[in-house]
């Protein structure tokens, strides 16, 4: 979650759009490496996260689309996928005190 959180605050909040090029290689490099490979999990930093987001079997297989919300306090179990329906193109809105189970697939605008 460290290196997700580095990345929001520089797609949110850097305005310099050099220094933002720079450090956004610098996460995408670091992202790609420890995140993506080692830990087989997407956190694109567009997606917006709440606080306290609890992983209690680690982040194995966890992918999140870049437009996805969730909110605060949200437990999410391994092998979880959160992602845009062709029809409605919408990514899915996760209310805070959620449980997301093994395995779910959470799919459209919901």
């Amino acid at each position: 979650m460290f290196v997700y959180r580095i990345g929001n605050i520089i797609y949110y909040k850097v305005n310099v759009p050099i220094l933002k090029q720079v450090l956004w290689i610098v996460y995408r490099m670091i992202d790609l490496l420890i995140i993506r490979l080692f830990m087989n999990c997407e956190f694109p930093a567009q997606s917006q996260i709440g606080k306290k987001l609890h992983l209690p079997h680690g982040a194995k297989g966890i992918i999140i689309n870049p437009f996805t919300k969730i909110g605060d306090h949200v437990t999410i179990l391994h092998q979880v996928t959160f992602g845009q329906s062709k029809e409605s193109r919408k990514a899915p809105e996760v209310c805070d005190y959620a449980y997301i189970g093994v395995g779910a697939k959470v799919l459209g605008g919901i």
